[in-house]
C-alpha cells in the first residue's frame, strides 16, 4: 500500500537494466563497483548506464571520494550535490567517530555548519549513506535539525549488520555484503566495536559473480582476523568449472600470504570450523546475499558447542 505523501523513495536496481525507466528528481549514487557485467557486457557499459541515470534526473547526490561514481557529478544538471570527506564534496562529512552501536560526524553544507548527526547503526558507510539522505532532504527543502531528528531515530533494516543474539561470550551478527567494497566496509564496522577477534564467515554469490570478482576481493578482508569462505551460492546459475570460493581465497592469500583464511565448502564443516574457533569475545559476522542468513542461529542453538 502506498502511503500519503508528495515523495516517493525508490531503491532502484541496475542489474538489467530498468532503474533507466526511472525519471527521478533526485538521483542518488553512493558508490560504483563492477556488478551485473553478465548483462551490461564491460564495466564502461555500466558507468555509462550510470551517467545516462544521473544525467536525465531534475538533480543529483553523488558519493564524492569514490572516484568514478565522483565522475558521475559531472554530468549531474546545476545544483546537484556531491557529499562525502573529498574536498570537493559540497556536502562535506568530518570527525566520523564509530562505535559498536552506532556512529556521529559533522556535516557542513557550503559554508554552512549544520552540526553533528548521530545514527544508532554502526559504521562510518552509514555515516555516508545517511549523508546522501541529509543531501537529498536539502535539495528538496528539509531543514537540518528535522533531518537530524530522523537519522537519530531511524530503527535500521533486516540483513543489514543485523545483531543476531550471542552464546558464550560470542556475538553474532549478519549481513548482506557480498561485493568487494561492501564487505570491506561492514569489516571497518565491526573493528570499531572493540570486539576480541573478528571472525568474517563469507559465502560467495554467484558464479558469473565470483569469476568476475574474485581477485577484487584481495584487500577486502583486511581488518578480520579469522576469515572462512565458503561454496558459491548459485542464485539459480549453473556451475562453472574451476570456479568457487577457493578463488577469493586465493585473491586474498597472494596479496596477504599470513592471512588466517580457508575455504570450507561443506556446511556441517563450517559448523565443526566455527565450534572449534569462536571464542569469548569473538564477533562471528556473516556476509552473504545467499542462504547463510540463519548461521546465527544454527550456532546458537547448536548443542554440540
Amino acid at each position: 500500500m502506498w502511503d500519503s505523501g508528495e515523495w516517493l523513495v525508490v531503491e532502484a536496481d541496475e542489474s538489467d537494466g530498468t532503474f533507466l525507466r526511472l525519471r527521478p528528481e533526485i538521483a542518488v549514487v553512493t558508490s560504483l563497483e563492477p556488478d551485473h557485467l553478465e548483462h551490461y557486457g564491460g564495466f564502461e557499459e555500466l558507468r555509462a548506464s550510470f551517467e545516462r541515470y544521473v544525467g536525465e534526473a531534475a538533480h543529483a547526490v553523488v558519493f564524492a571520494d569514490e572516484p568514478v561514481a565522483a565522475g558521475l557529478g559531472s554530468v549531474a544538471r546545476p545544483g546537484s550535490v556531491l557529499f562525502g570527506r573529498s574536498e570537493q564534496a559540497r556536502l562535506a562529512v568530518r570527525d566520523v567517530e564509530g562505535r559498536r552501536g552506532n556512529v556521529s560526524w559533522s556535516l557542513t553544507y557550503g559554508e554552512a555548519d549544520l552540526g553533528r548527526f548521530e545514527l544508532p547503526m554502526p559504521g562510518e558507510h552509514n555515516a555516508l549513506n545517511a549523508s546522501a539522505a541529509v543531501a537529498a532532504g536539502l535539495l528538496i527543502g528539509v531543514e537540518p535539525d528535522a533531518a537530524r531528528r530522523a537519522i537519530a531515530r531511524f530503527a535500521g533494516v533486516a540483513r543489514r549488520f543485523e545483531f543476531r543474539g550471542e552464546r558464550h561470550g560470542v556475538t553474532f551478527v549478519d549481513d548482506y555484503a557480498h561485493l568487494p567494497g561492501e564487505v570491506r566496509a561492514m569489516l571497518s564496522a565491526a573493528r570499531q566495536g572493540g570486539f576480541g577477534r573478528v571472525v568474517a564467515v563469507f559465502q560467495p554469490h554467484r558464479y558469473s559473480r565470483t569469476q568476475s570478482l574474485a581477485d577484487q576481493f584481495a584487500d577486502a578482508f583486511e581488518e578480520a582476523d579469522v576469515v572462512i569462505v565458503t561454496a558459491v551460492y548459485a542464485s539459480g546459475e549453473a556451475a562453472r568449472p574451476g570456479v568457487s570460493g577457493q578463488l577469493v581465497v586465493d585473491a586474498v592469500l597472494t596479496s596477504h600470504p599470513g592471512a588466517d583464511i580457508s575455504y570450507v565448502p561443506d556446511h556441517e564443516g563450517l559448523l565443526a570450523r566455527l565450534r572449534q574457533i569462536l571464542r569469548p569475545g569473538d564477533l562471528c559476522l556473516s556476509l552473504e546475499a545467499g542462504d547463510l542468513a540463519g548461521l546465527p542461529d544454527e550456532m546458537q542453538a547448536d548443542d554440540r558447542w
